[in-house]
């Protein structure tokens, strides 16, 4: 993603895969990845992978080869902060290297601070449960975070919207979409 590489989240695979400019095909990065949903890259160019089938989010260093837990308890599933549960899409602030979490089964998006062992609910009900009003989300798949205003945006799928959710919100508003919310198409 610098212009020369690309990396993508190949879930019948079970990894993630770096394309360099000009590669016929993609080599693998960072270990079994099993049901890889969503891949990031910080600015030292480690690579975040979420594993829903795991359900947590791994860090693969280039520099040491080594793959760590950035996320959540490697097959450990739960609704606690310290867990997740089917994580799909995530986003790596570029200045502080916070990962956020679409935590899928638990309806929310955690943030989880550079080497934290618990999670941090900034989209949606902290208690896992889903919904459609403004306090919840419900399945969310993706998740993307303007880094200087700290604004959360999130694919809340089940729902069929887009979701804002500005910084230190306890509710978000709905920017696009909302069969949630009973709009007609």
């Amino acid at each position: 993603m610098d212009g020369q590489t690309i990396y993508a989240a190949v879930e019948g695979d079970s990894a993630v895969k770096k394309w360099t400019k000009g590669a016929s095909e993609g080599v693998q990065v960072g270990g079994e990845c099993f049901y890889c949903m969503g891949v990031s890259v910080d600015k030292e160019k480690n690579v975040y992978m979420s594993s829903a089938g795991r359900s947590c989010v791994y860090k693969w260093s280039p520099q040491t080869n080594i793959t760590t837990t950035a996320a959540g308890q490697e097959n450990y599933p739960g609704m606690e902060s310290e867990h997740l549960d089917a994580p799909e899409g995530i986003y790596v602030d570029g200045n502080s290297g916070t990962v956020y979490v679409a935590d899928f089964s638990n309806n929310r998006i955690q943030k989880w601070e550079k080497d934290a062992h618990n999670g941090t609910t900034v989209a949606g009900l902290s208690i896992g449960e889903g919904g459609s009003d403004h306090e919840s989300l419900s399945r969310p798949s993706s998740v993307w975070v303007d880094d200087e205003t700290q604004v959360v945006y999130v694919a809340d799928s089940a729902n069929e919207r887009i979701q804002r959710w500005s910084y230190n919100a306890l509710m978000g508003g709905t920017i696009a979409g909302g069969s949630g919310m009973n709009i007609d198409f």
